[in-house]
């Protein structure tokens, strides 16, 4: 079972040697809704920092906690409890962080990473963003108070919208928004379960249809994490898509299995595929 929980509020943004005011904004957000709609070429661009600390997570069993970026433009780098976990190229595509080995549990329940995972990559982080207010919200992550308080999760995500020669588009006759434009959510996800690699979901649906419309052969591929003696259902209108073969086993690259639709049209309502890995 899939948990998503909305991280879009309470963010603190800092921009490089404080060129800008400090201020604390919701996501989505850009900062130049203002000086990127004045038809110059003059707008910010460059590095600014987006910092939000995260409730302490209880993982059960076999589970795994995932970030989620629906879009951050241009560049991102990723960063939890002072540790460097991910590079993104490409403003306009969704993107997965893997954060299980690294969250703080309830300090009741485990050791806090942060607390030595600050220690001596606050300045390296700084240094290379230039960014102090990393290094103060990571500091006082560490103070718990109480022993029974939460550890903290200090999630710091450098977002830049400088120009460069690396990502597409590189011309083009609008702004390069630069900032957290689009929701971030947190993922509780079973240790098994649909990839998130390229930021897709595991799935792709290949359709070859028929000349006179009425039927077609769709293959369907999956690909699972921590897939072994895993098994994917794939059902259409809640029938196996596979008469015979309900249950295909799943892999950690892609496997692929074709289906039969009968009697349908473009014009119709769409099949409704479903596809699980318990």
């Amino acid at each position: 079972m899939k948990e998503i929980i909305s991280i879009n509020d309470g963010w603190t943004l800092t921009f490089p040697k404080g060129e800008r005011p400090t201020e604390v904004v919701d996501i989505p957000h850009t900062w130049n809704a203002v000086d990127g709609q004045d038809g110059g070429n003059d707008y910010y661009r460059g590095t600014c920092w987006y910092v939000r600390e995260l409730e302490p997570v209880t993982l059960q069993g076999n589970e795994e906690v995932w970030l989620k970026f629906e879009g951050a433009a241009m560049t991102a780098d990723v960063y939890l409890n002072g540790v460097h976990l991910a590079h993104h190229e490409g403003g306009y595509s969704t993107f997965y962080v893997n954060l299980t080995e690294h969250i703080a549990a309830p300090a009741n329940q485990g050791t806090s990473v942060c607390g030595t995972a600050c220690v001596g990559k606050e300045q390296s982080v700084s240094q290379k963003k230039d960014s102090p207010v990393f290094d103060t919200a990571c500091a006082e992550s560490a103070q718990t108070g109480s022993p029974d308080a939460p550890a903290s999760n200090i999630l710091a995500v450098a977002a830049d919208n400088s120009d460069n020669d690396r990502v597409y588009p590189q011309k083009a006759d609008f702004t390069f928004y630069g900032g957290l434009y689009r929701p971030v959510s947190l993922l509780t996800v079973p240790k098994a379960h649909f990839s998130f690699a390229d930021g897709a979901h595991g799935l792709k649906v290949t359709p070859v249809v028929s000349h006179d419309y009425k039927s077609a052969t769709v293959m369907l591929e999956s690909t699972v994490d921590h897939a072994e003696g895993q098994t994917v259902t794939f059902l259409i209108f809640g029938q196996p898509a596979i008469p015979g073969n309900d249950a295909a086993a799943a892999s950690d690259c892609a496997s692929a299995s074709p289906a039969a639709v009968q009697n349908t049209s473009v014009s119709n309502t769409a099949p409704i595929l479903t596809a699980s890995a318990p």
